[in-house]
């Protein structure tokens, strides 16, 4: 397996309940870390604000199709998604 392709970010004391986060805000820090091509995790269960808001699902989704940003709802389930991505990369496929 060769070099990570992420870059791993634990601010457990710093958690920012999403409801408080205005969408424009949350998409200018979105929009952040796709210039500088940074990976970006939502780690926690956000199934409730999905549920409620069609706009926030719909991000989600199309979040999920690309490799940069990732909602999951453990942390065990974001290694298990990178582990997985580096085989494939190591397998030359995508």
């Amino acid at each position: 397996m060769g070099p990570p392709l992420h870059h791993e970010l634990v601010a457990q004391e710093n958690r920012v309940r999403i409801a408080a986060v205005p969408p424009r805000l949350a998409g200018e820090v979105v929009q952040k870390f796709v210039n500088y091509r940074l990976r970006l995790a939502v780690v926690g269960d956000i199934s409730g604000h999905v549920t409620r808001s069609t706009a926030l699902r719909d991000f989600v989704v199309e979040a999920d199709r690309g490799r940069q940003l990732r909602f999951v709802d453990t942390l065990a389930e974001l290694e298990e998604r990178l582990r997985v991505e580096a085989l494939r990369q190591d397998a030359g496929g995508r």
